[in-house]
């Protein structure tokens, strides 16, 4: 048995907190309207199978390099939600999910630096 570490689980959350910020505070830069719903929804959305296999992966081992087709799919559905969530066109689209995505990697990267630090991950 081997469960995902709290320092692990507790950056996905701050992940997950800051992601819909900065998801909910980009949005007027592609004419859409900041709506904290539909933010919260997007992220949600598309980051629940990451956390379920990062929690899977935990529990069996040999599973953990499901989260990396998971991750792919995660984007999948990120670029599938943007459109049906916030009605984005293709166009805003094709700039708005990379940014996005980059802001939640840079975000991933920046906290598990921190935490890593406390917790000597």
């Amino acid at each position: 048995f081997n469960p995902v570490p709290f320092p692990v689980c507790g950056s996905f959350a701050f992940v997950f907190y800051l992601s819909d910020i900065a998801i909910y505070e980009i949005l007027p830069f592609f004419h859409s309207k900041k709506n904290k719903t539909k933010s919260f929804a997007l992220v949600t959305y598309s980051m629940t199978p990451i956390l379920l296999a990062l929690i899977f992966s935990g529990l069996i081992p040999k599973l953990a390099t499901l989260i990396y087709f998971i991750g792919f799919y995660s984007v999948f559905l990120f670029w599938i939600s943007s459109a049906a969530i916030i009605d984005m066109t293709k166009e805003r689209r094709q700039i708005f999910v990379p940014l996005s995505l980059l802001l939640i990697m840079i975000i991933f990267l920046l906290l598990r630096i921190v935490l890593g630090a406390i917790f000597s991950l």
